[in-house]
């Protein structure tokens, strides 16, 4: 027997509250890191259900012109604490000793962008490729990563109405 699509959540991102206020229904998600969020009181419409229409208009409004960002676009965001200039790619200092001998290997790493399974990386020697040539590398290696991911980000909790047409 075939399985039938999930029919849309109406009551998705909104949330109805009730006090000494009357009913309120708040409208509140996330796009590309951005809240937005708006009130609707059903005093300032006239009724509930008004409130309401009104509510779900402005969600969907909301949600179509607010863009999603890719999971690419994503993995591209450089953090904070990076100092490389690439999202992904390290420099790494590796201590080999064998015995009483001891010596240095310094690499530049490209690793798989989060979520991306199996855990991959790759990595260019500065010793063999120079400097700037394994850094070269390195950040292609990572976009050769970045190209496998595909889909959009949070988009597990959004319903197929709000996703972006392709």
């Amino acid at each position: 027997m075939p399985r039938h699509p999930p029919k849309p959540d109406p009551w998705y991102a909104i949330r109805r509250r009730q006090g000494p206020w009357g009913i309120v229904y708040r409208v509140s998600f996330t796009r590309a890191g951005t809240n937005v969020a708006s009130m609707f009181r059903a005093r300032d419409y006239g009724n509930a259900k008004a409130a309401l229409r009104a509510a779900r208009a402005w969600r969907d409004r909301m949600a179509s012109e607010l863009k999603l960002k890719t999971k690419q676009e994503y993995s591209r965001i450089l953090r904070p604490d990076n100092t490389s200039g690439c999202a992904g790619v390290y420099l790494k200092h590796q201590i080999i000793r064998r015995g009483a001998w001891s010596g240095e290997y310094v690499h530049w790493q490209a690793q798989t962008p989060q979520g991306l399974i199996p855990f991959r990386s790759r990595s260019f020697s500065v010793a063999r490729y120079g400097f700037d040539d394994a850094y070269a590398l390195a950040v292609k290696a990572r976009e050769e990563f970045v190209a496998e991911v595909e889909g959009y980000v949070g988009l597990t909790l959004i319903p197929e109405r709000f996703r972006p047409a392709e």
